[in-house]
C-alpha cells in the first residue's frame, strides 16, 4: 500500500501486513510529522470498519440483564441492611417504651410517696397542705387531733367568761411536740373578731397519749358569734385545720320567763383534717342580765384567763 504524508505529500510504500486492520502510527522520514496509517483496499480506498452498532431492543436486554445481575449480586446485603434498619427502628421503640414506663413509675411512687408521707410534706412545706386540702386529702401537719371540744358561758362574779374545754390526741406512731391552741371569735360573716392563744399543759404527746385543755376568755362580746379552735405554730406561723362551735341567739329572747342562766354547751364531733377536728356545737350566748353566782371554784392547772 501506499502512505502519504499528510504534512508534506512524500509518498511511502508499506506492506499491508505491517499496517493492519485497525492502523499504525508512522512517521515521516523527511519532514518528521507522525500519523496514523490505516488500511486501504487496492483502490486506495480505507478498509471499512466492522459494524459495533446496538439496536434498541439490544440496548435494552443488556440493561435489563444489568439490572437482575445487580439485584441478584446485592440481595443478601440489602435483606441484610433491610434486617439492621428493621432491628434499629424495633430498638428504638423497645427503648422510647422502656423509657416512657420509667417515668410512669416513677411519678407513680413520687405520687404515692406525696400521699402517703402528706403529713410529712404538709411541715416540711406548709403550703402544701392547700394543695393536698384542694385534692380532698385530709392532711394533719401538727400530728394531733382536737377532740370533744365544747364551749360555754358563764359569769366569773358580775364578769362574762367564755370556756372553752377539749381534749389533743396523738393518733400518729411517734411522738408530737404541743403547738399552742388558738381560738377564733368570728361574727356571722366570718370575720375575725377577737383571737387567744393559750399553751397546752404538756411539751409533747407520745403515740395515743392525751391531754385535756381548757382555756377561758373573759368579757366576749355578747352578740352571737362563731367560735374556731385550731392548732397554731408557736413562732405565730401557720396554723392547722378549725374546729367550729356556733353560738345560737341569746336564750333569754326565746320568750318571756326564759332561763337568764348559762347552759352547757354541745358538741359534735366530725373527722380530722390539717391539724384538727372539724366539728360543730351549738355555744350559749350570755345572759344580758348577770345573776348573782356562788363562789368560783379554782380553775384547772391547764387554765389561762384572758383579758
Amino acid at each position: 500500500m501506499i502512505l502519504v504524508c499528510p504534512s508534506c505529500d512524500t509518498r511511502y510504500f508499506a506492506d499491508d501486513s505491517k499496517i493492519g486492520r485497525e492502523g499504525r502510527r508512522v512517521r515521516c522520514a523527511t519532514c518528521g510529522h507522525a500519523w496514523t496509517a490505516k488500511a486501504q483496499e487496492e483502490d486506495g480506498a480505507p478498509a471499512p470498519v466492522e459494524e459495533t452498532g446496538l439496536t434498541r431492543e439490544q440496548v435494552e436486554r443488556l440493561r435489563q440483564t444489568a439490572q437482575a445481575n445487580s439485584k441478584t449480586r446485592a440481595g443478601p446485603h440489602a435483606e441484610f441492611r433491610a434486617q439492621q434498619h428493621a432491628k434499629r427502628k424495633r430498638d428504638r421503640s423497645r427503648a422510647a417504651t422502656i423509657a416512657w414506663v420509667s417515668v410512669a413509675i416513677v411519678f407513680a411512687g413520687v405520687l404515692g410517696a406525696a400521699v402517703l408521707f402528706r403529713n410529712e410534706v404538709a411541715n416540711a412545706f406548709p403550703k402544701a397542705a392547700s394543695l393536698y386540702q384542694l385534692v380532698g386529702l385530709d392532711v394533719n401537719r401538727f400530728g394531733l387531733t382536737l377532740e370533744n371540744v365544747e364551749a360555754k358561758r358563764s359569769f366569773d362574779g358580775t364578769t362574762p367568761v367564755l370556756t372553752v374545754t377539749g381534749s389533743a390526741i396523738n393518733k400518729g406512731d411517734e411522738a408530737q411536740p404541743t403547738p399552742q391552741l388558738r381560738v377564733t371569735l368570728k361574727d356571722e360573716s366570718g370575720k375575725e373578731v377577737q383571737t387567744w392563744t393559750d399553751e397546752f399543759a404538756v411539751a409533747s404527746l407520745a403515740p395515743g397519749e392525751r391531754t385535756e385543755f381548757t382555756t377561758r376568755f373573759e368579757a366576749p362580746p355578747v352578740e352571737t358569734y362563731r367560735l374556731t379552735v385550731t392548732f397554731a405554730e408557736k413562732d405565730g406561723g401557720d396554723i392547722g385545720a378549725e374546729t367550729q362551735i356556733e353560738a345560737p341567739a341569746d336564750p333569754a329572747h326565746a320568750g318571756e320567763g326564759g332561763d337568764h342562766g348559762a347552759p352547757a354547751a354541745t358538741h359534735e364531733t366530725a373527722a380530722p383534717e390539717a391539724a384538727a377536728a372539724d366539728g360543730h356545737a351549738p355555744a350559749p350566748a350570755p345572759a344580758h342580765a348577770p345573776a348573782p353566782v356562788p363562789a368560783h371554784a379554782p380553775e384547772p392547772a391547764t387554765e389561762a384567763a384572758h383579758h
